[in-house]
């Protein structure tokens, strides 16, 4: 709990330190602060989430860091964007994805826009064999048995709707929705400058 404290106050402390206009108009950089999973079609390893918001581990709050940094390609509708996220997945134990992609902004209306991306991702997590009843058999995660310590998964695509709501010119808000349907949903919500 001590190591998921220490990286929530430095994702505070970036919140803060990036509320000032410090990059160019061709760069955006955005921090998100916390998470939740949604797994629509229930979720067979429920026992193991400590912080599930109903009894069937449905949706499950997964608090972390997402750090953005988005290059604008043409004007502010077309850019590449990595994203690095670092948490507490549905059991708590540390995940974390990496994701380099392309992003359209297909909406704008007054200060709400919406953009969507698609792009490579890797996502690695503790393995969840070294938990007691652990079901694999649902698992897309390849790796993490019983020797070892980490599980991973590569999507050569991976997509994501992002909605952004501005406050001033150098700051918004914004959620982001990673649809991974059937298996599960990811929100989180934060700001870029």
């Amino acid at each position: 709990m001590g190591k998921l404290r220490k990286t929530l106050s430095i994702g505070v402390v970036m919140m803060f330190l990036t509320s000032f206009p410090i990059f160019a108009h061709d760069f955006s950089f955005g921090v998100k602060l916390f998470g939740l999973s949604i797994h629509p079609s229930g979720a067979p390893n429920y026992r193991l989430f400590p912080w599930k918001l109903d009894p069937k581990g449905i949706v499950v709050f997964n608090p972390g860091v997402t750090l953005n940094f988005e290059y604008f390609v043409w004007r502010d509708i077309i850019s590449i964007k990595l994203v690095q996220r670092l948490y507490g997945d549905c059991a708590m134990q540390f995940a974390g994805f990496s994701h380099l992609g392309f992003r359209v902004r297909f909406l704008k209306i007054a200060r709400f826009s919406m953009n969507v991306g698609i792009g490579p991702t890797f996502l690695y997590k503790r393995s969840w064999y070294k938990l007691p009843n652990y079901d694999p058999s649902s698992e897309s995660y390849k790796g993490g048995t019983k020797g070892e310590d980490w599980q991973h998964l590569f999507y050569w695509y991976a997509g994501e709707i992002e909605t952004n709501v501005k406050v001033n010119d150098n700051f918004d808000v914004s959620i982001t929705i990673i649809p991974g349907i059937p298996e599960i949903i990811n929100f989180s919500a934060g700001i870029s400058v």
